[in-house]
């Protein structure tokens, strides 16, 4: 099979599955970095998210811990026994 780049001067012959794989590799590179581009507000999202994260864990860690006499919620997914 001939390929020939049409307004290049370039031309030259290759074996039909060469030409098949070559095609198919550069669909393939050409959809990734196209989703990867696409995920951008969510990869965006994600990284404001952790910094929020983290500054609520290092405002959280700074403050004092609860004053004597007051009880703490019970951990999640446990059930409150009411007597």
């Amino acid at each position: 099979m001939t390929v020939d780049f049409w307004p290049l001067s370039y031309a030259f012959t290759v074996p039909l599955y060469l030409a098949l794989l070559a095609t198919f590799l550069i669909g393939f590179v050409a959809g990734g970095v196209i989703c990867w581009l696409s995920q951008r507000r969510w990869r965006r999202r994600a990284r404001a998210g952790e910094r929020r994260v983290a500054a609520l864990e290092r405002e959280t860690a700074s403050r004092p811990s609860a004053p004597a006499g007051t009880r703490a919620l019970p951990p999640a997914g446990e059930q409150r026994r009411i007597a």
